[in-house]
């Protein structure tokens, strides 16, 4: 048998945290959902829809939108090199937020609804930033070196911490 040497191409850096979050939450589907019946009776009564086949089209227009959520994921990577975060399918790819142009970066709690208007891509004005979130009340806030803020979900925020403080330390 004769061995090889194989030396790697690959720069991709170790990460000290991943996560994928999806959403998982009842309620959201419920607010796609729940509309539905009365928009429906609202364009049957306008005569906007009035045959069998055009309320058939209508629920499966209705249904595949309500089929996308499932498809939604966020995904965070945390390494020696960066903060990377990207909400599929609004991103395909990753918003990078490289160390050296991080001020200060740690997990906090924080208000979704009160400070960011609700889950998803959010802009809370100048003074909050953007936030990247699917869910809960736990969050990395990171500070740019220009002051520029943007807060990142998580539902792992001790493994988050633990990151945060493992590359402090190497650094």
């Amino acid at each position: 048998m004769q061995s090889t040497d194989i030396q790697s191409t690959d720069t991709t850096p170790i990460p000290l945290f991943e996560e994928r979050q999806r959403i998982t939450q009842w309620w959201v589907y419920a607010l796609v959902i729940l509309p539905m019946l009365p928009i429906l009776v609202i364009l049957i009564l306008a005569g906007e829809i009035d045959t069998p086949e055009q309320v058939g089209l209508f629920f499966i227009i209705f249904l595949g939108t309500a089929g996308l959520i499932p498809l939604i994921r966020m995904d965070t990577k945390i390494d020696q090199q960066a903060i990377r975060v990207r909400l599929f399918p609004f991103h395909l790819k990753y918003r990078i937020y490289p160390w050296n142009e991080i001020e200060s970066a740690e997990v906090r709690k924080y208000s979704p609804l009160g400070e960011y208007g609700g889950w998803g891509i959010r802009y809370g004005g100048k003074a909050k930033g953007w936030a990247y979130n699917v869910k809960g009340d736990r969050g990395l806030q990171i500070v740019l070196n220009d002051g520029k803020r943007v807060l990142i979900g998580t539902s792992s925020p001790n493994s988050m911490e633990r990151a945060i403080a493992a590359r402090v330390r190497a650094s």
